[in-house]
């Protein structure tokens, strides 16, 4: 996105903002981000090195660099802070940015070029100091001379050396043998030298390319920013690669676009980079809502083609309800423990009509077959009511969603963004029912109150004694329960790393002691521990095992005030 001619600009710009400042810090966001800050100013000089974006600029703004998470970098502060900046350049035909602090001739050497930029500090002697970059092989030794990038075999932008160089590459693409071989040219200024010279000739391609890139280098008093459609704000309809086009001079490529005039260049260019992040954000919230929406349309989908499958299985439902019947109308002849892979029936329904072949589960008694083709006659039955209506309700979700995904495909503003992920209706939820003996939906735990007000729960079954373990209680919460006697679980609501006070605890094991086998005893075992060193045996409700415990014995009662029954919730 950053060509030659842009930078040479940028650093034009740089040069007279920057020159004569002091450092006063160096902050870095990982390893494509350097903040340098400078004393009485509150400007800031970014050098990004993202390999698809690289660039230097101006931060003017605060929020700007505040939404990095920036951290000082103690080897450039070293280095840099303190010092003047004396010079900022950029190296001919290169995209590489020399800045030069104080008189001891520090320099910091950024290469803001695309796929591989990097950034190198060295001392006055040359030696690499520090060095930034997303890519660590491109990056040079530390404490080793640094080495200025090589280009040779290119030649200057004049008509005579572009056209000789033309005609060594005679049969190949004119971009091919110009782009890399002539200095300065970049793809921008190329397409526009191919209008300027309408026919892709020599003698005429030649001077189209050495006054583009005169004119593109020469001191500009402002530049155009060329947008292919006309520019809208808070909409993100334009690419900033091919959508948008940056110049200091006028572009015939761009003659019918629509153009914006800047008085300075790093303004344009600013307007440019902030548009460009702020479309690549959109764009990846854009994909990341769509994304969400195609793997819910997905579902839907799958869920519509599992209903119907089902809903077509339901046609066959009387032949059950017919096999169920045909088989006990003549349970008595056949006798109800008979056995079989099938068994052939007069059909009652129509007596001069041929028999009817049941066929029948061999490890089931012919009663126990009859009573499964009754109970898939009821499945089936029940599936034929409700199934149409789940499948219509899934058929309107996945419409919506598809709607969904297109206007989020297709949306160019933020608040269309937003606005996309309507209200998609439901398919109406089956009614849950409670698991075999588990009792009311929300349990209903004992509760009682310790003297210092520390509350203490109860179990009333082996099932919600399940419940208040291993849901209803925190890792810390202290546990209780009678040793080698049948009881309810009992938790002391304490959720801390140490342990609880002793009478507090006492009231506790008290309680456990009352709901289990040795109420009558004077005195019991208690056995109590965190919760989180309870383990659930599985296949039994209730029972558990214990990774570490310890013991306390009490009296069997109830806290000071509580009635000898059952206190509830």
């Amino acid at each position: 996105m950053l060509e030659d001619f842009h930078l040479h600009h940028l650093c034009l710009g740089l040069r007279q903002r920057l020159t004569g400042l002091r450092v006063a810090g160096v902050q870095t966001a990982g390893a494509t981000r350097l903040l340098i800050r400078w004393e009485g100013v509150a400007e800031r000089c970014l050098v990004q090195l993202d390999p698809d974006r690289p660039t230097i600029r101006i931060l003017a703004t605060r929020a700007r660099w505040d939404s990095e998470p920036w951290v000082n970098c103690p080897a450039m502060d070293d280095e840099l802070a303190g010092r003047r900046l004396t010079d900022l350049d950029k190296a001919p035909d290169d995209r590489r940015v020399v800045l030069r602090f104080g008189d001891a001739g520090a320099r910091l050497n950024a290469e803001v070029r695309p796929i591989a930029p990097s950034l190198h500090l060295c001392d006055a002697g040359g030696v690499v100091r520090y060095a930034l970059g997303p890519l660590r092989t491109q990056l040079q030794p530390l404490g080793e001379p640094y080495r200025e990038p090589v280009r040779a075999g290119r030649v200057p932008p004049e008509a005579g050396a572009i056209q000789a160089l033309l005609a060594e590459g005679a049969g190949f693409d004119s971009r091919r043998a110009l782009l890399g071989r002539v200095q300065r040219l970049s793809p921008l200024l190329l397409d526009e030298a191919l209008v300027r010279a309408g026919v892709d000739e020599p003698d005429a391609l030649a001077p189209a390319v050495a006054a583009v890139v005169a004119e593109a280098y020469a001191p500009s008093a402002g530049a155009v920013l060329y947008t292919r459609q006309p520019w809208l704000p808070d909409e993100y309809r334009l690419d900033p690669r091919g959508d948008l086009r940056l110049s200091a001079c006028p572009l015939e490529l761009c003659r019918d676009w629509s153009a914006i005039r800047f008085e300075r260049f790093e303004d344009a260019a600013d307007r440019w980079f902030d548009y460009a992040e702020a479309h690549r954000r959109f764009v990846a919230r854009r994909d990341a809502a769509a994304r969400v929406l195609g793997t819910k349309l997905r579902k839907s989908e799958d869920r519509v083609a599992a209903l119907e499958r089902e809903l077509a299985r339901t046609v066959d439902a009387e032949t059950g309800q017919r096999y169920g019947e045909l088989i006990l109308a003549h349970l008595h002849r056949l006798g109800a423990a008979y056995r079989g892979v099938s068994v052939e029936v007069p059909d009652v329904y129509q007596p001069d009509g041929p028999a009817v072949c049941v066929p029948l589960n061999p490890e089931k008694t012919l009663r126990e077959n009859a009573d499964i083709y009754f109970r898939r006659w009821r499945k089936a039955r029940q599936a034929r009511e409700n199934l149409p209506e789940h499948l219509r309700a899934e058929r309107e979700r996945r419409e919506a969603l598809a709607r969904q995904e297109a206007v989020v495909r297709a949306a160019v503003r933020d608040s269309e963004l937003s606005a996309a992920p309507a209200a998609v209706p439901r398919p109406p939820a089956a009614r849950k029912r409670p698991a075999k003996g588990s009792g009311a939906a929300n349990p209903r735990f004992r509760r009682f109150r310790t003297r210092s007000g520390l509350e203490v729960r109860v179990g009333r079954s082996a099932a919600e004694n399940d419940r208040l373990t291993f849901g209803a209680s925190r890792p810390d919460d202290v546990w209780l329960h009678a040793t080698d006697y049948a009881g309810s679980h009992v938790v002391l609501a304490w959720g801390q790393k140490t342990d609880p006070p002793l009478a507090d605890l006492r009231e506790a094991a008290a309680v456990a002691a009352w709901y289990s086998g040795a109420r009558r005893e004077p005195a019991a075992d208690i056995r109590w521990t965190r919760c989180k060193y309870v383990q659930k045996v599985k296949g039994t409700a209730g029972l558990v095992r214990l990774m570490k415990f310890k013991t306390l014995r009490v009296a069997p009662a109830l806290p000071p005030g509580e009635p000898a029954g059952e206190a509830d919730a």
